[in-house]
Parts: C-alpha cells; sequence; structure tokens
C-alpha cells in the first residue's frame, strides 16, 4: 500500500463539511470528536500511525482509543419497554 500525505489543511477542511451536516441536527461541538485515519490502509484505527507527516499536528487517540473513553448514556429502567415491530409473520 501507498502511504498517505497527512494534509492538516485537508482534515480542517473535512471537519468543518462534517460539522455543517451535524450541527443542524443537535450535536454539540463538544461532543464530536474528529480523528485523522485510514480505513483503506487500517492506519490510526488500532493503534497510532507514527508517520511524521501525521505526528506533526496530531497528537490525539486512535480509533479504538477514542472509542475505550465514549461516555454510556444514562438508561432509565424503570419506564416500560417499547420496541418497535416492523413486520409480522
Amino acid at each position: 500500500m501507498e502511504d498517505h500525505d497527512w494534509s492538516q489543511e485537508r482534515f480542517e477542511e473535512i471537519k468543518g463539511i462534517i460539522w455543517d451536516h451535524l450541527r443542524p441536527i443537535g450535536f454539540a461541538k463538544a461532543d464530536v470528536q474528529y480523528l485523522p485515519l485510514s480505513g483503506l490502509t487500517g492506519h490510526n484505527l488500532v493503534t497510532r500511525y507514527d508517520d511524521p507527516l501525521l505526528t506533526s499536528w496530531y497528537d490525539g487517540p486512535c480509533l479504538v482509543e477514542a472509542l475505550d473513553v465514549l461516555r454510556v448514556p444514562k438508561r432509565t429502567y424503570v419506564k416500560p419497554l417499547r420496541i418497535t415491530v416492523n413486520e409480522i409473520y
């Protein structure tokens, strides 16, 4: 596989585009985390990718590390169970 050019400018551009779609549906900026990664090559998915082009401007977590620290929402167990029924056979 070829190496990627990890561009901070392109990363910031994509962050802006994604935020333009998330803001209108109620996301708060503090609840959104952006990660540079490559699903094609697997870079920065499971372990931090140690490429000087990336580490020169990004020192955050990889995807698995970010998932490990997600907050679990509180569930109320005293309310009735609601299940959607789509089709009945």
